[in-house]
């Protein structure tokens, strides 16, 4: 990923994430997003998007979060990000790497020379799909990740690759 911002939140007290985005459409790439207690960045609204492109250097970079990329609204989308390290390239441990709360969502990517593909390591979960009694994740479509693995095919340990929980009601 090329990164071009970094935003890390390491010295924020309480569980604080770090952007929040609302709006339909929205678009973040070439970031790094690191240290927040809560998710490093939550997209709600309808159609957001999270990286693209690695070889064109969309990808974003996430750290030291609580969650890293929240796809909370329908159909959003995260490919071509690095989940798992700082700006730096060292380890950064996430709980979960990518939540899908929202229906229709797209992970990874269909190129089958991995440009749109998530590489998650260092995680307890690389992809949740639903929160245990939240809303319906139904649609999602999950595609050419790398899981395991640092952005140099090193190891990098992840505990569940992919967690489904069942929806309330």
């Amino acid at each position: 990923a090329g990164v071009r911002l970094v935003s890390d939140g390491q010295n924020l007290s309480g569980s604080v994430n770090g952007l929040v985005l609302t709006g339909a459409h929205a678009a973040v790439r070439g970031l790094a997003i690191s240290g927040f207690s809560g998710s490093c960045l939550v997209l709600s609204g309808d159609g957001s998007s999270a990286g693209g492109d690695s070889t064109a250097r969309q990808g974003n970079r996430f750290g030291s979060c609580g969650v890293a990329i929240g796809l909370l609204g329908p159909a959003g989308s995260a490919t071509g990000n690095i989940i798992g390290v700082d700006a730096s390239g060292q380890a950064a441990p996430v709980g979960t790497g990518i939540l899908i709360a929202g229906q229709g969502a797209t992970v990874g990517g269909e190129s089958a020379d991995g440009h749109f593909a998530n590489r998650i390591g260092n995680a307890t979960t690389a992809i949740e799909v639903g929160q245990p009694g939240g809303a319906n994740a139904s649609g999602a479509v999950i595609t050419r990740n790398i899981i395991g693995r640092d952005p140099q095919a090193n190891p990098a340990p992840v505990t569940f690759g992919v967690l489904i929980q069942p929806p309330s009601g």
